[in-house]
């Protein structure tokens, strides 16, 4: 009954309202909207983005959103649903492989550690590309795993799963899709000082099949852009987006990943010095030294976010669960002590939760903001119970049923912030009223999510003087900040507002937590006039205060 309730759970977290939040304005959109362009093109090779071609990953994400968009049609929704897919089966096919390795019970806990990390649940809705890059790494590492280690499978066989997954997770998003399974299973063959089995043998399957499956795309491109492809795809997204600064908005330091496992796989994490301090059994080292390498590789590139992490999240899982599912009896231990430091956060989230409270209900709602209470206290209870009796066969099971629960209110309450959208309605008004010859002009914040809506890029301009002399004969439309209005109007810039609408452009929670700041930007939705047409003489009304 409990398995049958994390199930739907599970699925609840991943595919329920998937176009209930609001659009990320950050990278989300680069996974969104060239796959329109390609539908709208029927060109399948290059997507763009952003005035350019889409280079920056293989186009394997892009083609699988715009096949979800011919079944589904185009909307918010259809272009998260691979993604979200794409997780659960990543939480699949872990649970099987650590299944194979400790047994039932092992691999049930991995999968629900994996499938309730907060950050992997919400980063496989948001981030397509990051969420197929941990499918396919997690199949590459399995299968060249195997590879290097199972005797009993054909060399023929073994290589070829090994090259058509590696093939797959560089179709993702490129060399790195590569690096990380290879140099994760390499540490671990050294780590139990073991030597892949044939190796040779193996070797040549693996490369054919690899190359089989690289080398089309590869020709077609360079037929399409010439040596302009391998400049712009290998040396400048591939190794000096990585290893340079510049690409990278702002520095962060070796250790910031280490903050990010923190939270983003909490609190499976803490479980993992408890998982590397058994001592040794006679299951390969694999998972530790997925996690291990993949630290060290991320940590030393130049260019770090947080969603970067994902691919690691299953390693962390596996780890988690293989240690549940066979607990130390007996002794006093680190698993006793990541329990208590679950509790310890659990309780900490409740205070935090109590300062936010008055905040939060009015942002979001009294009903989300008391359901998201009553998830951090099943919280408390299950972590309470779990460090009282670690060794209860059921105590990650209803940890992990809290952790849904607790992230599901999360998602409620981040759905209510939709109202505070106003992109989404402005950018259906331009994509239906922007005349012929005409341009949107986004002046002053970086949000690219309205481009989604609007089906076309906007322009950007830091500041309204740059407005000058860019106007085009037919006009246009224009989203500025209001208290830029009247700079708009001393320009001579020939303008109509339309509407005025506030716009959370902070975290919800740091918001609720703050006295001071006010999180609410005024958004003005503006008309540019094209030649010959006067300006009305009513203006839009100010834009309602926040809640």
């Amino acid at each position: 009954m409990l398995l049958l309730l994390a199930l739907l759970l599970g699925a609840a977290l991943y595919l329920f309202d998937l176009g209930g939040t609001p659009v990320q304005c950050g990278n989300e959109t680069m996974y969104l909207l060239p796959p329109v362009t390609m539908l709208d093109t029927g060109d399948f090779l290059v997507g763009h983005y952003l005035h350019s071609e889409a280079l920056e990953k293989p186009p394997l994400t892009l083609w699988i959103i715009a096949a979800s968009y011919r079944l589904f049609g185009v909307s918010v929704a259809a272009g998260r649903l691979p993604g979200a897919l794409a997780g659960l089966g990543t939480v699949a096919v872990l649970g099987l492989w650590v299944r194979r390795r400790s047994g039932d019970r092992a691999g049930i806990l991995a999968s629900l550690c994996l499938a309730f990390s907060f950050k992997f649940a919400a980063f496989s809705r948001e981030f397509a590309a990051d969420a197929f890059l941990a499918l396919g790494v997690t199949l590459a590492v399995i299968a060249l795993d195997d590879a290097a280690r199972r005797e009993d499978l054909s060399d023929l066989r073994a290589g070829a799963q090994a090259g058509a997954a590696l093939a797959l997770a560089f179709g993702f998003k490129g060399l790195i899709g590569v690096a990380l399974p290879a140099g994760a299973v390499g540490l671990g063959l050294l780590l139990d000082r073991s030597r892949p089995a044939r190796p040779f043998r193996r070797a040549v399957p693996l490369v054919l099949v690899l190359l089989a499956a690289l080398v089309p795309w590869h020709w077609a491109m360079t037929l399409r852009m010439g040596s302009e492809f391998w400049r712009r795809f290998y040396l400048t997204n591939q190794f000096l987006r990585a290893t340079t600064d510049v690409l990278a908005k702002r520095e962060r330091g070796p250790l910031f990943y280490l903050g990010v496992l923190a939270w983003a796989a909490f609190p499976w994490v803490l479980f993992v010095p408890a998982a590397l301090s058994v001592r040794k059994s006679r299951r390969p080292s694999t998972p530790a030294a997925w996690l291990v390498f993949g630290l060290l590789f991320l940590s030393v590139l130049t260019m770090k976010r947080e969603v970067y992490l994902m691919p690691l999240l299953p390693a962390v899982a596996a780890l988690a669960g293989e240690y549940l599912a066979a607990p130390q009896a007996g002794r006093f231990d680190l698993g006793r002590m990541a329990w208590a430091a679950t509790l310890v956060a659990a309780a900490a989230a409740l205070v935090l939760w109590a300062r936010m409270a008055p905040s939060l209900a009015r942002l979001v709602g009294v009903p989300a903001a008391l359901a998201l209470a009553a998830g951090l206290l099943l919280l408390l209870a299950s972590s309470s119970a779990s460090a009282r009796s670690p060794n209860r066969p059921s105590a990650a099971l209803w940890t992990a049923l809290s952790c849904g629960i607790a992230f599901l209110a999360v998602l409620g309450v981040e759905s209510r912030l939709s109202q505070y959208d106003p992109l989404p309605e402005w950018g259906a008004r331009v994509r239906r009223l922007l005349p012929q010859g005409g341009e949107a002009f986004r002046i002053g914040m970086q949000c690219t999510s309205v481009e989604f809506f609007t089906r076309r890029e906007w322009i950007d301009l830091s500041l309204p003087r740059e407005l000058v002399g860019h106007v085009p004969p037919a006009g246009g439309f224009a989203i500025v900040r209001s208290a830029w209005e009247r700079e708009l109007e001393a320009l001579g810039i020939r303008a109509e507002v339309i509407e005025r609408r506030p716009w959370f452009e902070s975290n919800w929670a740091a918001a609720s937590l703050s006295r001071r700041k006010d999180p609410f930007v005024s958004l003005s939705f503006v008309r540019l006039l094209p030649v010959g047409e006067e300006p009305k003489a009513a203006t839009a009304a100010p834009a309602g205060p926040g809640p």
